[in-house]
Order: structure tokens, then C-alpha cells, then sequence
């Protein structure tokens, strides 16, 4: 938090206050007064701890926004999915069965892992593409988008408003820590985390659907 709105840092000093003869505080108007808020900035020396902390602060604030927009989808708040037009026909009600999200999580884990990761999930995403349309499996716009996820995971911060708006948060508020090409760097990693919450968000409801259906059933013995 203080990293990427760091007020005392990165907006204008107070006005200097000096003292009058009389002994009282008088506001003395500093050079710069007049000047906008962006102008007055102080722009932080960014080293490898600076640097590191921050991506540390903002893969912890994302992994939070994630998991509240994976519980989104998977309770139906949102179909399509993703904001991008190019996605409109991934839909939350054309997905595969609960254990077809065990194998994506098991791929999701390797994207973070340079290319050797993402090749590993690119073959995943081959594979799964030679049972397109069968009952219980991924359909053809699922897997358009995992390839394109995959083949360019930055886009991840296209696909959710949230992420959009965090995103122009840490890019505006953090002027000069991290850069854009930070967080291209950290999309894999973080594209990673979103699926897995995803896949998290599919197991638990379909544990609470089950614990569900099993209290109806032992209310029915009950009676």
C-alpha cells in the first residue's frame, strides 16, 4: 500500500511554516505553489528491493481480486466471462465437467515457469482441442481462449474490469516504480493464479452442492 499510493511520497510537500517576530506560525507559499499535483511528484529511486517489494505488494493485492472475480464467475454472476469481445462466446454455462478443471489447474501451475512452462501448457491446450465438442469436455471458444491465454498471458489484464482498473491503478499511482513491462513480465505468474482460483471456486461449490443434495437426502430419511 505504501508503495503503490504512497502519499506522503509522491504527492507535494506541505507548505513550508516559519515563525513571525511575534513568535507565531505563518505559511510561507513554496516556489513551486501553482503547480499541478502529477508536477510535484518526487520521483523514487527504484532498486532491486524497491522493485521487488513492489511486485510482491501487487501480486498480493491481484491474487485477492482474483480469487473474488473466480467465485464471481463460478457462482453465475458473469457470462461471458471476459470483457473482450473476441471471447463473447466463452460462457459459463457451456463448461466441461468438475474434473476437467483438475487437469487445468495441474497446467495452469506450469505457465509461471518461462517457456518450458508455457509450452507444457500449450500441448495441454492441443490436447484437450482433440475432444472439442464431446459431452463433459472444453468447447471450441474455451479453448480458443486458453491458446490465446497461453500464447499471450499480459492479456489476462484485458479480460476483467478489475483487472483493467488495477492495473491503471499500479501504472498511475506508482509512477516510476513499476513499468509497464513489469507487469507483462509478471502475467504468467499471475494469469497462473487466476486460473487456479478459478479451479479452486469450481471445487468448492461443487463440494457445498454435494453436502447439499446429502442433507436433502438425510432430511428425506429423517421424515
Amino acid at each position: 500500500r505504501v508503495l503503490l499510493n504512497p502519499p506522503f511520497l509522491l504527492k507535494a510537500m506541505p507548505q513550508d511554516q516559519e515563525k513571525t517576530p511575534q513568535g507565531q506560525e505563518q505559511t510561507r507559499p513554496r516556489e513551486d505553489e501553482g503547480e499541478s499535483e502529477g508536477e510535484n511528484r518526487i520521483e523514487l529511486p527504484v532498486n532491486d528491493f524497491i522493485l521487488t517489494l513492489a511486485k510482491d505488494t501487487l501480486r498480493h493485492r491481484f491474487r485477492q481480486i482474483a480469487r473474488r472475480e473466480a467465485y464471481d464467475i463460478v457462482h453465475g454472476k458473469n457470462d461471458p466471462l471476459f470483457e473482450e469481445e473476441e471471447f463473447s462466446k466463452v460462457l459459463w454455462r457451456d463448461r466441461p465437467t468438475t474434473s476437467q478443471f483438475g487437469a487445468l489447474r495441474e497446467a495452469a501451475a506450469t505457465i509461471e515457469d518461462g517457456d518450458h512452462g508455457r509450452d507444457i501448457f500449450l500441448k495441454w491446450v492441443e490436447s484437450i482441442r482433440k475432444h472439442q465438442g464431446d459431452e463433459g469436455r472444453w468447447n471450441d471458444a474455451w479453448c480458443k481462449m486458453f491458446d490465446h491465454l497461453g500464447k499471450s498471458p499480459e492479456a489476462i489484464w484485458e479480460q476483467r474490469d478489475a483487472f483493467k482498473e488495477l492495473k491503471e491503478a499500479v501504472l498511475k499511482q506508482g509512477k516510476g516504480i513499476l513499468s509497464k513491462t513489469d507487469l507483462d513480465g509478471m502475467s504468467p505468474d499471475l494469469l497462473g493464479v487466476f486460473l487456479d482460483f478459478l479451479c479452486e471456486a469450481v471445487f468448492d461449490k461443487t463440494k457445498q452442492e454435494g453436502q447439499g443434495k446429502q442433507d436433502e437426502e438425510k432430511g428425506g430419511d429423517d421424515e
